[in-house]
């Protein structure tokens, strides 16, 4: 089973509520006018993670984004790309053209093969510790807060709107 990108993202985000007790959040604006797959608020710095399931999307997709030309206006202290196990090799290239200073976090494909989900917080591996981008610590719990309301507002009105399809079938078929 290949992993794509909700599975990584759902085993970082595990990963740092639950092991690491941080705050974490998904699509939230860092600065730069692009989104962050991920972001995580430790107390002490904020880390972007960015989540790349294929060689084209590394290369070509990420390269396009402005927020990779300066850190100095970003909401960032630290960046990280976390990739697949196959795209270790190729993230570290990647990370050495675009900013030495990045990290890089192994998602361990090969433990979603033999265990499906069952270990999923061992499924993570620092390749390489990110350095600092920006000293400047900005707490962001107001904004990853308010994007946390705003994904679970989101999820419940899917929720009432596919129970209400279900009524509107159930009374259609009735009739």
């Amino acid at each position: 089973m290949k992993p794509d990108s909700l599975i990584i993202k759902t085993c970082l985000m595990a990963y740092f509520r639950f092991k690491r007790q941080w705050l974490c959040v998904d699509e939230l604006h860092t600065g730069g006018g692009e989104l962050a797959d991920l972001v995580v608020d430790t107390g002490t710095d904020i880390r972007e993670i960015e989540i790349k399931v294929d060689k084209y999307d590394l290369w070509k997709g990420e390269a396009r984004k402005s927020k990779h030309q300066s850190a100095s206006f970003r909401l960032i202290n630290s960046f990280y790309l976390c990739v697949p196990t196959e795209l270790v090799e190729e993230g570290l290239k990647w990370i050495e053209q675009t900013n030495p200073k990045y990290g890089l976090i192994e998602f361990n494909s090969k433990l979603l093969k033999d265990s499906g989900y069952r270990n999923w917080l061992n499924y993570l591996t620092i390749k390489k510790k990110a350095k600092c981008l920006n000293p400047n610590y900005r707490p962001m719990k107001d904004q990853i807060s308010k994007r946390l309301n705003s994904a679970l507002i989101t999820q419940y009105e899917r929720i009432i709107s596919n129970k209400e399809h279900i009524h509107k079938t159930e009374i259609t078929n009735e009739s």
